[in-house]
């Protein structure tokens, strides 16, 4: 069955060709200049110039964003500011507006009562449209506010760190920043949190970061840095359980884990209120891996069942590789093989140390 990769990669965004976004761009740049230089060619204020094209004209987002984004490379700050609130009074104003807005207004010198209210204003990102958090963080990272930016990314996964493109773009923006602590944060959430269809390719890439990045802060003489950065890459890589199931044959079998208090993680739930996640590693030709996995897992115990959907299995065995708190000094490794038939194989397994807080899940049990 699908893998959780569909969660966080609509259709949209998968069919979109690299030459169809290059083109979008392209349009976007020019409707933004042509724009810009109707402003400087105008006459009378800033707020009058803005005023009558907002009033005239409906400017798509991105067109806008653009506009925003080269007006403040040129320092034309106020320039900036008065097209964020022409475009709010005109009913044309979007979220990501009011996280830029107030740091233009700072570099164009407003009053403090006026930057007040616009971070007051502020619209609350991480329970938003994450659409507008990637338009913001995109926008003030491009300003070289990445304090800013990955700002709104930690607020945006506080929320729900199963969001795989924020993450991704706050690794994009943290290499950027040149933060080393940044950029830890950011690869360490994605080792945890992105297992879209390339997890392999992204944990990968993180992994190489990682170590490049704490070498040069050790080289650099910080060592008490990279000793706290080595500490969070470590806790980021622990998982009090997991459970790999590895089978081959033309069948379709499913890995269903129901965890203390009842929460179920199977093709219908694959992220629990506990943390647990389901995701497929694997499956090529007539060999397929699924795992579960819990990171901050419940202690209590655990109950695997192995479902065989329909199709033969060869041997008519599935092996089982559970492994208990990985990545730590009690760690523990076991396979197992089971035979689903008719009903499911099912095992249970006790996590005594998990570091977990127990949630009870409103999912129904799994199965018979």
């Amino acid at each position: 069955m699908a893998g959780p990769h569909s969660v966080w990669q609509p259709v949209a965004f998968r069919q979109q060709t690299d030459t169809g976004r290059e083109t979008g761009r392209n349009d976007i740049a020019r409707k933004a200049r042509r724009l810009i230089e109707y402003l400087r060619a105008a006459t009378g204020s800033a707020f009058e110039r803005c005023d009558v094209l907002l009033q005239r004209e409906r400017i798509p987002g991105p067109v806008l964003s653009r506009m925003v984004a080269e007006l403040h490379e040129a320092e034309e700050y106020d320039l900036a500011v008065e097209c964020l609130l022409a475009a709010v009074r005109h009913n044309q104003g979007q979220p990501w507006m009011y996280s830029v807005l107030p740091l233009e207004m700072k570099l164009a010198g407003r009053p403090r009562e006026e930057i007040e209210r616009a971070l007051l204003s502020r619209v609350d990102f991480a329970a938003g449209d994450t659409d507008q958090v990637l338009i913001a963080a995109a926008l003030l990272s491009r300003m070289k506010f990445w304090n800013e930016a990955l700002q709104l990314c930690r607020e945006a996964v506080r929320m729900d760190p199963w969001q795989a493109r924020v993450w991704m773009r706050a690794a994009s923006i943290a290499d950027r920043s040149g933060d080393p602590e940044a950029i830890v944060w950011s690869r360490c959430g994605i080792l945890r949190y992105v297992w879209t269809d390339d997890a392999a390719v992204r944990h990968q890439e993180a992994e190489e970061t990682l170590h490049r990045t704490i070498v040069a802060v050790q080289e650099s003489g910080n060592t008490d840095l990279a000793a706290r950065l080595r500490e969070q890459v470590l806790e980021a890589k622990r998982w009090d359980l997991i459970v790999r199931a590895e089978w081959a044959g033309d069948s379709d079998v499913d890995l269903v884990v129901t965890e203390p208090g009842g929460a179920v993680c199977d093709h219908s739930h694959q992220i629990t209120v506990n943390g647990g996640i389901l995701v497929r590693t694997s499956s090529s030709g007539r060999r397929h891996v699924e795992e579960y996995r819990c990171q901050m897992a419940p202690p209590g115990r655990f109950r695997v069942r192995v479902r065989l959907i329909r199709g033969r299995i060869v041997s008519g065995r599935v092996r089982l590789t559970v492994e208990r708190y990985s990545g730590s000094r009690f760690r523990h490794r076991e396979v197992i093989t089971v035979q689903p038939g008719s009903s499911d194989a099912m095992i249970d397994v006790d996590v005594e140390r998990g570091r977990g807080r127990l949630h009870r899940g409103d999912q129904p049990e799994a199965g018979p």
